[in-house]
């Protein structure tokens, strides 16, 4: 089992400050009626003193981005290196392209040259 923190001050009457591990939440109401924010988003509650009896309802929950599951987490590996081969290969050919520009450029320049020497 984990270990729980979690510290209460009473701000006014009907209003608490709560401190957990978690993070900072305010409570306003008392115990027949209550409105909660906390880190985990804003709940009602209500109960019945001294019965046991209790409700409590989430409004709005602030919820985690799920985890990957190791299956997206290995797609997204093969997505990655699909995009370096794809990267690998355009640099391949943009090199190829170039080394072609200089080769016609040097047997250009050879074939002036011994034009030159003709004439």
């Amino acid at each position: 089992m984990g270990m729980r923190f979690k510290k209460s001050f009473k701000v006014a009457p009907g209003t608490k400050l709560n401190v957990s591990k978690r993070g900072i939440g305010a409570t306003v109401g008392g115990k027949r009626l209550r409105v909660n924010t906390s880190s985990r988003g804003v709940s009602v509650g209500s109960s019945i003193p001294g019965s046991g009896v209790s409700y409590n309802k989430n409004i709005s929950s602030r919820t985690k981005r799920p985890q990957r599951t190791n299956y997206e987490r290995i797609q997204q590996q093969k997505v990655k290196e699909e995009k370096v081969e794809q990267a690998k290969q355009e640099v391949g050919r943009y090199e190829a392209h170039l080394d072609m520009l200089t080769s016609v450029h040097e047997e250009v320049n050879d074939s002036s040259k011994t034009n030159n020497l003709l004439n």
